[in-house]
């Protein structure tokens, strides 16, 4: 019969895709925020080993929204600005959010981030898909970050 021959080619050929289309997001991590607070911002690394992609959003439960910013110095003084339309990711390159550069804000918090505590951030791809990381929280004033590894691949 011809049709397994042909769902096998099919398979494969979704494997290899995946392989083409994996993304890892690295050391995800959040400050610590004070009672009523009511914004946050996450940090990680994503390394991108094979094709060119694109950070579309992020969306965390914690939080009412997530957006996209960057941090720019006008003068003497930084300034946040959002980025609409999501973030490039170069193939065979990492990209950094770290204080002071590129960020997740978390806006709309419905309790405060909690030293020691870890919560899950989707960031959605447009080759990659959804890669979830989980956010571990830093006490205030923290520099080193932290956390696990994340590797996606497309099903």
């Amino acid at each position: 019969m011809k049709v397994f021959p042909l769902l096998a080619a099919l398979i494969l050929l979704l494997a290899g895709q995946a392989q083409a289309n994996d993304v890892v997001v690295k050391n995800a991590w959040a400050m610590a925020t004070p009672p009523g607070t009511k914004v946050g911002a996450v940090y990680f690394s994503i390394t991108n080993p094979n094709i060119t992609d694109r950070l579309l959003s992020a969306k965390a439960q914690i939080a009412k929204k997530a957006e996209f910013h960057t941090s720019i110095s006008d003068g003497n003084v930084m300034k946040m600005r959002r980025i609409d339309g999501g973030v490039a990711v170069p193939k065979h390159g990492t990209l950094m959010f770290e204080p002071g550069g590129l960020h997740v804000m978390l806006f709309g918090l419905k309790a405060p981030i909690k030293a020691g505590e870890t919560f899950p951030l989707t960031l959605r791809f447009k080759n990659a898909g959804n890669v979830v990381a989980h956010v571990k929280a830093m006490k205030p004033g923290a520099t080193m970050r932290s956390g696990g590894a994340m590797k996606h691949k497309m099903n």
